[in-house]
């Protein structure tokens, strides 16, 4: 028996070896995958009327890759490494060519390239992959043309005077973007692989996107500025609106089946675009974006994002369940009510009012605070914990540097505060001390906190209570 035993923990022993071995060979060999041929520091520039080729090597790169007008790019049997901390573009400018044939892209810090055709540019890519982790996405913009063929892509876009053609992919995300004025139909947007189909984003600019032997995981479709879309029979992970100058009201935007619904400028929503479904389905949600002037309030509804950006905005948002709220190069005002914010917000070059009842909820959070100002509006609501208003009751504020406000609750038990938060600020906690018949409360707020702030004042047998 002891002899078996032996027997056995030496087994366990070589087991434990080959693994060790196994693992370090693994490890080795992929390092050396890895190992850089070549080297270039900052963005690589491919000057107008230059030719670069790239070819059988690891390639490794620490910012952006620009071929400007005319410029040609020939990456050809490379692995194409960067350590950027971001994504890396790659940029074809007006005129330019960029050719990729058996490249693989690896982003060693988890982000991925983003590959984008300008006016009259070219892009031809064979072969494309990526590493683990890596996520790829290409673009066609208005003028260009784009060709993949055998690749796999994170996601792919075509906005409408493109023409982009992919045989014998798998796209995880395809996305459409309609700037009109032309009525465009569109039908059988679905997740499904493609033996062969055109679908014709403008008939006069001759701008399509071909798909043969293709398979498509999701669809998104995007009506900007003077966008008419009708979308028929199709299931579509989202849909956007981008605004160059809205106002009225738009309500019911939410995830589910439209049997027939209707988004249309002109009577009391003022704007250029138009967007009928037809028997469609929205997966998971909305997106809207506002770049001109905005006085339009939106509720009932449920939106993933919500963007401003260079531009004035009077916004109110009613009985909406918000995603993300993000502000850059703007000014103005937001009104909730009975709003929630659920996911990040980002501001930067922002001038802002926040007003309102707005529930915060603990899954959100600040992606970007830089070079803005944003007032907030507080309503504290004091009540005994029979349920009586507090009228009377003294509420004061706060701040770590010793700025001090305070007010007295009206018959209804509540009061209002402002605080202006900017870039340094904005992560301080306040503390609110609320003084009703000898009883004491005392909570910390702060930026990320939700209005109206309900404070309950603890019988006479218990003189001081910290709220969360």
């Amino acid at each position: 028996m002891k002899k078996r035993r032996q027997v056995l923990d030496l087994s366990v022993f070589l087991l434990a070896v080959f693994a060790f071995i196994l693992t370090f060979l693994t490890v080795a060999w992929n390092n050396a995958a890895a190992e850089c041929v070549e080297e270039h520091h900052g963005d690589l520039i491919i000057e107008a009327n230059e030719v670069l080729t790239i070819a059988d090597e690891t390639f490794c790169i620490d910012g952006n890759i620009i071929i400007e007008a005319n410029g040609h790019l020939v990456i050809r049997n490379v692995t194409l490494v960067t350590d950027a901390s971001s994504w890396t573009s790659l940029s074809v400018q007006q005129g330019g060519k960029l050719e990729l044939s058996n490249v693989v892209l690896v982003a060693n810090h988890g982000n991925g390239y983003w590959i984008n055709a300008r006016d009259s540019a070219e892009v031809n890519i064979q072969g494309l992959s990526s590493g683990h982790g890596t996520a790829v996405g290409v673009s066609a913009s208005p003028g260009s043309y784009i060709v993949i063929v055998n690749s796999t892509l994170s996601e792919a876009g075509i906005q409408e005077g493109a023409v982009l053609r992919i045989q014998s992919s798998t796209i995880q995300q395809m996305d459409m973007v309609f700037t009109g004025p032309f009525p465009i139909l569109i039908e059988g947007l679905t997740p499904a692989c493609f033996d062969s189909r055109e679908f014709i984003l403008n008939p006069s600019c001759k701008s399509y996107l071909l798909l043969k032997d293709t398979h498509v995981e999701a669809w998104t479709v995007e009506v900007a500025h003077a966008g008419n879309l009708t979308i028929k029979n199709s299931t579509l992970r989202w849909v956007g609106f981008s605004f160059d100058k809205v106002s009225g009201e738009i309500s019911g935007l939410r995830p589910g089946f439209y049997e027939v619904w209707e988004l249309k400028g002109g009577g009391a929503l003022e704007c250029d675009l138009n967007l009928q479904l037809i028997n469609s389905v929205i997966s998971e949600g909305w997106l809207i974006d506002f770049t001109g002037l905005t006085n339009i309030t939106l509720s009932d509804s449920v939106i993933d994002r919500v963007r401003v950006y260079d531009t004035y905005v009077e916004l109110g948002i009613h009985n909406v369940n918000l995603g993300q709220l993000e502000l850059e190069n703007g000014v103005g005002q937001i009104s909730f009510a009975e709003g929630e914010i659920s996911e990040g917000m980002r501001f930067v070059n922002a001038m802002l009012t926040l007003e309102g009842e707005v529930s915060v909820l603990p899954t959100a959070h600040i992606d970007d605070f830089r070079y803005s100002n944003i007032i907030r509006t507080y309503t504290v609501v004091v009540r005994t914990e029979d349920g009586s208003p507090a009228m009377g009751a003294l509420v004061e504020l706060e701040s770590p540097g010793g700025r001090h406000l305070s007010a007295r609750a009206d018959d209804n038990g509540t009061t209002s505060f402002t605080i202006p938060f900017n870039d340094s600020n904005y992560s301080e906690r306040w503390t609110l001390t609320v003084a009703f018949r000898g009883q004491t409360v005392v909570q910390d707020i702060g930026f990320m906190s939700s209005s109206p702030i309900p404070v309950q004042i603890p019988n006479a047998y218990n003189t001081t209570r910290n709220g969360s």
